[in-house]
């Protein structure tokens, strides 16, 4: 059973039991000079230094709580300082406290007994030398707000009171649970649950009504009493809007993240006015939830920067697709919420509560879900392009940050909690000013590269906010096609986890997985493999999403045949926990890895067209989805369906140009496979363009050795094979050789090398090039690859011209023996 606070009248007297300032701000030293020491070093550490007992225990008990906590949880735990042990209560004049019901940055609650009427209450009291101006002005705010609000959906002001600076509230006192809690152990239906839904939308229309907006809503701030009814709690961090819906009271600093991030609406990710349509949006998460089981977006696969892009870009999961049991109105219901442009969500709340109650009665609503066509309107309107002001892209920081934080405290999810971390944030990031833009616009790019420098100095700040931030801007990077960039930060989020945390832990291994991905992506493929098998042999919910990447590296070494097994293996188990953006990504990399092995071009295209069929199911939208459209496109290629091919290729080369422009590594693998898609339409000319181009830009971008830019070179060098230009291929590619690496990608470079030396009629040094590279290939490639059969086509031709009869017919029965395989390849 909780107790919400929804605050009699009295003047706070002494408040036994606390702390004194100078024992506070002692522990506070000695508990962060603590942390920065190996946990068996600390405890006689904290004894040597400590100025008394009582300060030594109480950061002993900190640094125990400590070890369970997570890295953004340190101001709560220094917070926790100011806390006297369990029975030490204050005294309020007319007030009998009985026992604190729960703490948080701002302050303590109580309940407490009214001694002349005998009613109990909810008390809010700032602790002692925490009654900072800030938060003085944010709990007068909170006064002014509840007493404009009287709706019996809302937990109601009773009194207040302020003495030495010690403001406090004295609230009603709400008996009952969390809105999960009491829709779980109830067993509600999808009815019972609508209701709920209902009843709080009546409530919060009320609050909009009376200019309040509470911008964070979210299920710990919705009590359900005894009998059933719910009431929305904490309003301290609401704000008042004039009628027109303009902010005229902001109750923090400009440009600060307020809100709890899961439950955030699109425009407070973009640091944008919050007004009613934002509410109704956090509502609509807070429905899904309560409808679904889970949230709209995934939280526990993705990082904390891609949770606050997929909150601003990604469709939320229809409801229908995550419960048979909710498609119909309640999905619509649910998408309307949910929609990303305010404009399109419901006008009020009452709107909403109408369409809830017309759904209970069996009668019509009004919502309606969105047309094809405006989700394509949608979907292009929100990637115009990559410039952003300074603002947003540390926001997306920021958020990722604060979300974060927001997973590691859910089970108590108090919103003075997210206080204290947003003062963290605010001071951590504060150098994202929009000054410094200097009156123009700056990138992405300019902005993190801005930030690296400048966290590079940040000393003071705690390792473990340090390895979070560390995090963010390795995927922020990582997001760009900066993988240089990106590693540095993820190989420091590393290291400062595995210090602060242990090898094996949890968070750790996250860290491991990510570095292991980047390393693979700049060519370290030998410790990118060893790391992230590392990570699945520990096993986890995420081994599936691991051994995808796994696949990946393996390919990249040359292990065809383990690759695509590896890739299977994900799928398999990815598929048995029901559908997924997880495990779209891993029928994506299934298909891509029989395309690498290309001896069964059947299942690729299965295995792409179940990719986009999942893809549509999740209504996913974003770079996902172009993903998966290009391996879609990938596979019909390779089935010679050009027809079909080419233009789903041009769309995903005219998208990415538009999102990242020419240089980004997307848009060099889009603009390649268009290219080979051009020759293989018998389109050669065409596709000399676009290849040339595409290795002269991948060439300047990713560097003469990067895997991309290899594989263009062998596409491009094939082509002028096709157009009979040999010598223009022979001396393109004495020029990219140097450069190649040895592994599969180079080995093959050096056969398309040979096949231009034996088109040209230089035969002797074909059969020198095609000899020994085809023995180090024939050890990757699985028996039957069109590669070995075309090499050893053409060192049977070679010979043959060179009057070597034998070997001519030897490798003329090799050629064949290869050609069957091709044809008869054997389970996959």
């Amino acid at each position: 059973m909780a107790h919400g606070a929804g605050l009699s009248r009295g003047t706070p007297g002494r408040t036994p039991g606390m702390i004194d300032p100078q024992q506070y701000a002692d522990a506070k030293d000695l508990f962060t000079r603590a942390l920065d020491l190996d946990p068996a070093e600390r405890e006689a550490f904290v004894r040597r230094e400590a100025r008394s007992e009582a300060v030594a225990e109480r950061v002993l008990r900190l640094l125990a709580r400590d070890a369970g906590a997570h890295a953004l949880d340190e101001p709560l735990l220094i917070a926790a300082l100011v806390l006297e042990e369990e029975g030490a209560l204050p005294e309020i004049d007319g007030l009998r406290i009985l026992r604190r019901l729960g703490e948080g940055g701002m302050g303590v609650v109580y309940e407490a007994e009214e001694v002349s009427s005998r009613r109990s209450v909810a008390v809010k009291l700032l602790r002692p030398g925490t009654a900072t101006a800030r938060l003085i002005r944010r709990l007068r705010s909170e006064i002014q707000i509840l007493e404009r609000l009287d709706h019996p959906g809302i937990a109601r002001i009773l009194g207040a009171g302020n003495a030495d600076g010690a403001p406090y509230l004295v609230l009603e006192l709400i008996e009952g649970d969390s809105l999960l809690a009491h829709a779980e152990e109830h067993g509600l239906d999808e009815r019972g649950r609508a209701e709920l839904v209902m009843a709080i939308a009546e409530a919060l229309h009320h609050a909009h009504e009376q200019g309040v907006v509470h911008r964070d809503l979210k299920p710990s701030n919705i009590l359900v009493t005894l009998d059933g009814r719910p009431k929305v709690l904490d309003f301290g961090v609401a704000r008042l809007v004039d009628p027109d819906g303009e902010a005229v009271t902001t109750l923090t600093q400009a440009g600060q993240l307020v809100g709890t991030l899961p439950y955030m609406s699109p425009e407070q990710v973009a640091l944008q006015p919050a007004g009613i349509q934002s509410d109704l949006y956090s509502l609509g998460v807070v429905a899904y939830e309560l409808l679904t089981g889970r949230l709209p977006y995934p939280t526990e696969a993705c990082s904390l920067a891609e949770l606050a892009r997929s909150i601003r870009e990604q469709e939320a999961i229809p409801a229908g697709t995550v419960a048979a049991r909710l498609r119909g109105d309640l999905t619509t219901i649910l998408g309307k919420l949910l929609e990303k442009d305010p404009r399109r969500r419901y006008v009020t709340a009452r709107a909403l509560a109408e369409d809830l109650r017309a759904f209970l009665e069996g009668q019509p609503i009004r919502a309606r879900p969105p047309s094809r066509l405006q989700r394509a309107k949608r979907f292009t309107r929100r990637h115009r392009g990559l410039v952003l002001g300074i603002s947003a892209i540390f926001l997306v920081l920021a958020a990722g940050l604060a979300g974060t934080w927001t997973f590691a405290v859910r089970a108590s999810e108090r919103a003075d909690e997210a206080d204290a971390v947003r003062d963290l944030l605010v001071e951590t990031l504060g150098w994202a000013d929009p000054a410094q833009a200097q009156g123009r616009e700056r990138t992405v790019r300019e902005a993190l590269d801005d930030a690296s420098k400048k966290l590079a100095s940040r000393t003071d700040l705690p390792e473990r906010v340090l390895a979070e931030l560390h995090g963010s801007l390795s995927d922020t990077y990582r997001s760009l096609g900066a993988d240089e960039d990106a590693l540095q930060h993820a190989e420091e989020a590393e290291r400062l986890l595995v210090r602060l945390r242990g090898h094996d832990d949890g968070q750790a291994r996250e860290a491991r997985h990510r570095l292991g991905v980047i390393l693979g992506n700049v060519g370290d493929l030998e410790r990118s493999e060893a790391l992230l098998r590392e990570v699945a042999d520990a096993g986890g919910a995420e081994r599936g999403v691991v051994l995808s990447d796994l696949a990946d590296t393996v390919r990249r070494l040359g292990r065809l045949d383990e690759s695509s097994q590896l890739a299977q293996q994900a799928v398999d188990e990815l598929r048995s926990r029901g559908d997924s953006p997880e495990l779209l990504r891993a029928l994506r990399q299934l298909s891509s890895e029989l395309m690498y092995l290309g001896n069964d071009y059947e299942r690729e295209l299965q295995y792409a067209r179940e990719a986009m069929e999942l893809a549509e199911r999740l209504g996913v939208e974003g770079e996902s989805y172009l993903k998966t459209k290009m391996q879609l496109a990938n596979a019909l290629d390779d089935m010679a369906r050009s027809d079909e091919s080419i233009p789903l290729y041009q769309e995903c080369l005219e998208t990415r140009r538009s999102w990242y422009g020419d240089r980004h590594p997307g848009t060099i693998i889009t603009a390649m496979n268009l290219g080979v898609a051009l020759v293989r339409a018998d389109r050669p000319e065409e596709a000399v363009e676009v290849l040339e181009e595409t290795y002269r830009i991948s060439r300047e971008v990713q560097g003469a050795a990067n895997e991309d830019t290899m594989l263009t070179a062998q596409n491009l060098a094939d082509l002028y094979e096709t157009l009979e230009r040999y010598d223009q291929g022979i001396e393109f590619l004495e020029k990219a050789l140097p450069d190649a690496p040895d592994n599969l990608r180079g080995w093959i470079l050096h056969l398309q090398y040979g096949f231009l030396l034996s088109a040209a009629g230089r035969h002797a040094e074909a059969v020198d090039v095609l000899t020994e590279y085809f023995d180090r290939t024939a050890q990757a490639l699985p028996p039957g690859h069109e590669a070995l059969r075309l090499s050893a086509e053409n060192l049977a031709r070679n010979f043959e011209a060179l009057g070597n009869d034998e070997e001519a017919a030897a490798w003329s029965r090799r050629e064949e023996e290869l050609r069957k395989l091709q044809e008869n390849p054997g389970p996959g």
